[in-house]
């Protein structure tokens, strides 16, 4: 069974968030929660609060703020083909992939709001022809969500903090993150704000590495069967 301690004394009741640093991490501790819930001899129990960052940020809104306070949400199949529409309308090239480079900009997206890093430096940097394709695909999609009036993953943690800032709210009563080597200023930014609020919060520790076993197999065939 799992060592994983950010599990200890976690209330099922929904009042504490784990926030995993990726989907791979919160698979991982929800399975070993339910490990923990059959050892324990139980037979059912309710889906713990365990959230992949990126899936975080909508459960939050909904837990903490009305839908009337928030502008109409954006998921990330609507985004991916708005960021398309926006590329296909600067780039003629038969050859380019679009949904595929349309992924690849609303990654950069989310990373560039993660680290906080304004669209307007990024046009100003831009220097290969990608980049520039990039940048300008950029602006044309933030103006896209303006004029829609709309949020995506990666602009709805910011009006997050911004609606949390110098008001009552229903927060969690606890907030435990766990896998982050580095935690973004956007999500640092957030968890000040439900601290402000009532919200206490944590960064869990990761289990102690296990030891590693190196293993040779006679084909790559072999090898994946394994």
């Amino acid at each position: 069974m799992s060592d994983y301690r950010v599990l200890d004394d976690f209330p099922e009741d929904g009042s504490a968030h784990i926030v995993a640093a990726n989907r791979r991490l919160a698979r991982a501790l929800q399975q070993a929660w339910a490990d923990r819930q059959v050892a324990a001899g139980r037979a059912a129990w309710r889906t713990p609060a365990i959230h992949a960052l990126s899936d975080w940020y909508p459960a939050l809104a909904e837990h903490v703020i009305a839908d009337s306070e928030l502008p109409a949400r954006i998921n990330e199949l609507q985004s991916r083909v708005l960021w398309e529409q926006c590329l296909r309308a600067d780039i003629d090239d038969p050859f380019i992939r679009f949904p595929a480079l349309a992924r690849s900009c609303r990654d950069a997206w989310q990373r560039l709001h993660d680290w906080c890093v304004p669209i307007a430096e990024v046009q100003e940097a831009a220097r290969g022809q990608d980049q520039r394709w990039f940048a300008r695909a950029a602006g044309a999609y933030a103006d896209r969500l303006a004029a829609g009036g709309w949020l995506d993953t990666a602009t709805l943690p910011a009006a997050l903090a911004e609606r949390l800032q110098g008001r009552a709210a229903t927060v969690p009563q606890d907030v435990r993150t766990c896998g982050f080597d580095r935690m973004p200023p956007l999500l640092r930014s957030v968890l000040d704000a439900l601290a402000a609020n009532g919200t206490r919060i944590t960064d869990a520790p990761m289990p102690a590495g296990r030891p590693r076993r190196f293993l040779r197999f006679a084909s790559a065939d072999a090898e994946l069967r394994a």
